[in-house]
């Protein structure tokens, strides 16, 4: 994570509880692999811009073995 981020843990929470419930309301389940990133951004270990890179590569690494 590059930068120390300015957010309390709970304001994390909240915030990945509303995109959960959006993802809920659109009958798009969140994969382990998403509730992981979410655990490690709600902890403080993972920033949204490394959140993006490492889903950006997990994407790619997929659409390489089809």
């Amino acid at each position: 994570m590059k930068n120390a981020t300015v957010t309390t843990k709970e304001q994390r929470a909240y915030r990945v509880a509303q995109v959960n419930a959006n993802m809920s309301i659109e009958n798009m389940p969140v994969d382990d692999f998403t509730k992981e990133q979410q655990q490690r951004y709600i902890e403080g270990t993972l920033a949204v811009e490394d959140m993006a890179k490492e889903t950006m590569a997990a994407f790619l690494a997929l659409k390489n073995t089809n």
